[in-house]
């Protein structure tokens, strides 16, 4: 049978098989196309996608490592026919394998979050405007939006779109922001919630009451006020649940949602829910960077959908570094896919480019046992501020002028292995150092989220010795007024889970930014190795970036966009 040679060769994981197994069990269902579509449908939403696309695949060979043959997948019609008469499967919720008009299976579950996220955002839409703003005299008013006036044609097309962007926030019930890092995301937030308090004053009522909120609480602290999602729809413990849903929803007038490109389908769909239909919905984030770390590429999809352009805005002009710095043609190429302008920003081969770059610089892996040394500078260069610091809030600013970033976790070149070498170099460069404190300083991530203490997935801190001796980890805490030194401390026992951090992945990166940045890319193609993560990567580094990779092996994953089915983009498409 082809599921048990699948299953022999890893394709499937234990779960795929006895999800596949009890399903079809409870249902008598014989069929093996319904077998092996249970299985393939559970195996996409672990890799993220939202849905399997038998269209895509039917017909075709499987050829994965540690298969002997390659194994032919089902014929469409033959596929279909089986789907049609299956008793688990159909076109409705109550089936557990739902397919749609397009051929695309998705697990009952992930089909009702995806009717329920695009119903919710037609809804918003077919709002059109909103009525407090008919009255247009607030728009009069300059100083609340960016001056278009410049010679730099290319600077005023960004103010342009920024002003756009601001607009349609005001003007529409729901509007999408996406741009990358330096595009000015955050001062066009401020200017709309600057421009809701005007008109407010204006037409003599209340300021709205404005929620923002972020995914992470690294992400939350840079919003005014911000709150982590889960802080501010009430996560109940031991539960999926909220609070904060669609038969009590949230009181407010408007919802700002920064990063929203990290958001998952079902996380999306139960914030959209949560925000009052006749709320303000405005969200921003990276349509090209890496999508949510669970199911779905939901912001992306969004984004793709040409029937709702009309509330999106797409700021692709970087005003920090106006688009002339290495880092920014690097991920211009990135992005385009184009390899041959990558290869040559990133060896120096730049006749053809006109200009040498020094932000950017590269570090060939040639074998597993020579990068230790080449790397070495680097990290030294990078973290000796911070070795030198005493006084903690400088700790802390000096710890975040650099970062090591790893596609993976484990392996030579994952992150575990990168906080090795580094607590390695730096603590034997310490001991040479004619400083008063040699105490070596332990960079630490939190992974969960534990909100009595105030800390949250991805918050950064650093364990040292104080003036008094004690030793304690830690935080910066900028959303407390009435601590002057805005930090707060723990003892490590206080801590929840946590790990090192003087090397972290792409993924945890995100929503922050590093003036100097180290990129660590595997020797070997894997599934992580994306367009996607080396742009997300490439753009943490606000001043220089360098890379340690192969060429190779970069060149080919610049190739290899990160492809989440699902049938949002259409959907939207279709109902509009």
């Amino acid at each position: 049978m082809v599921f048990d040679i699948l299953f022999k060769s890893g394709f499937f994981s234990n779960l795929d098989f006895y999800f596949a197994k009890t399903i079809s069990k409870i249902a008598k269902e014989n069929n093996p196309i319904i077998f092996l579509s249970l299985a393939l449908t559970s195996r996409a939403v672990s890799k993220g996608h939202v849905c399997f696309d038998i269209k895509e695949y039917a017909g075709k060979s499987i050829n994965e490592t540690g298969l002997e043959q390659d194994i032919i997948l089902p014929q469409f019609h033959d596929w279909i026919k089986a789907l049609k008469k299956s008793k688990i499967a159909g076109n409705r919720c109550d089936f557990p394998l739902v397919y749609d008009l397009k051929s695309r299976l998705y697990l009952a579950k992930y089909y009702d979050f995806q009717q329920r996220l695009i119903k919710n955002i037609i809804k918003r839409i077919n709002l059109n405007t909103d009525n407090m703003f008919k009255n247009k005299e607030i728009f009069k008013n300059h100083d609340l939006f960016f001056n278009e006036k410049n010679k730099n044609n290319e600077i005023s097309k960004g103010i342009i779109n920024q002003n756009n962007a601001i607009k349609n926030a005001i003007l529409k019930k729901i509007s999408i922001i996406s741009g990358g890092p330096g595009t000015g995301k955050t001062f066009i937030t401020k200017k709309i919630i600057k421009l809701l308090n005007k008109q407010a004053d204006f037409l003599s009522v209340p300021n709205p009451v404005i929620i923002s909120m972020a995914p992470t609480g690294k992400a939350a602290s840079k919003l005014e006020n911000g709150f982590t999602i889960h802080r501010a729809l009430g996560a109940l413990k031991n539960t999926t649940g909220f609070k904060y849903n669609l038969s009590n929803q949230l009181v407010c007038d408007v919802v700002i949602v920064d990063e929203a490109s990290m958001i998952d389908i079902a996380l999306m769909t139960r914030l959209l829910e949560a925000v009052p239909l006749n709320a303000k919905l405005i969200m921003l984030g990276d349509k090209n960077q890496l999508a949510s770390v669970e199911t779905g590429a939901v912001f992306g999809d969004i984004c793709r959908a040409d029937k709702i352009s009309d509330i999106i805005t797409n700021l692709n002009y970087n005003f920090r570094s106006k688009g002339k710095t290495g880092i920014d043609k690097l991920a211009q190429s990135i992005n385009n896919g184009d390899f041959q302008t990558l290869e040559k920003l990133l060896t120096k081969k730049t006749q053809p480019i006109q200009k040498d770059y020094n932000d950017i610089s590269f570090i060939e892996i040639k074998d597993k046992s020579n990068f230790s040394e080449k790397i070495k500078h680097q990290i030294i260069s990078g973290y000796l501020p911070f070795l030198k610091e005493i006084e903690p809030k400088k700790v802390l600013k000096s710890f975040n002028d650099f970062k090591i970033l790893c596609a993976h976790k484990k392996g030579v070149f994952g992150v575990e292995h990168f906080n090795l070498i580094a607590e390695k170099v730096l603590s034997q460069h310490l001991q040479k150092l004619n400083i008063k404190n040699k105490f070596f300083k332990i960079p630490v991530m939190i992974k969960t989220n534990d909100y009595n203490k105030g800390l949250f997935n991805g918050d950064i801190g650093v364990c040292l010795k104080l003036k008094n001796n004690k030793i304690r980890v830690v935080f910066n805490d900028e959303n407390n007024n009435n601590n002057m030194e805005n930090l707060k401390y723990f003892k490590f026992s206080q801590l929840p889970d946590f790990d090192n951090a003087f090397a972290i992945t792409v993924h945890k990166s995100q929503g922050s930014e590093f003036d100097n940045v180290l990129v660590v890319i595997p020797d070997k193609l894997s599934p992580v190795l994306t367009r996607e993560l080396l742009y997300t990567s490439v753009t943490r580094a606000k001043k220089s970036v360098t890379i340690l990779g192969k060429i190779d092996v970069i060149k080919k994953a610049v190739l290899i966009p990160v492809k989440r089915s699902s049938g949002i983009t259409d959907f939207l498409n279709d109902e509009l």
